[in-house]
């Protein structure tokens, strides 16, 4: 059977874990498999500044979960509201992605 390649977290701070697992079973980041974050989170460490991460911009979700419960709050928007708000996603490279 042949072992994963890569790994996807889907939160960053599930991904430093991973990161240190991996670290204490003897596997190399990016060299032996690839570890990929989801979030960007604004947070600052060792770790956080090597992972590859698909970011999000929090604070313009968080605008926009905002004005949305304002609407709903003035009643401009009703609360069964099923309106999707596409918000951008990119890349922050870091140093976790390798070659299969």
């Amino acid at each position: 059977e042949q072992p994963p390649t890569a790994i996807f977290a889907t939160f960053d701070s599930l991904a430093e874990l991973i990161y240190l697992l991996l670290g204490k079973l003897g596997k190399r980041v990016p060299e032996d498999i690839s570890l990929l974050g989801f979030g960007g989170t604004v947070r600052n460490g060792a770790i956080q500044s090597r992972l590859s991460s698909i970011t999000v911009d929090e604070i313009a979700i968080g605008q926009k979960a905002a004005e949305l419960l304002t609407q709903m709050k003035q009643g401009t928007l009703p609360l069964d509201s099923a309106e999707v708000f596409p918000m951008p996603i990119n890349t922050s490279k870091g140093q976790t992605l390798g070659p299969p």
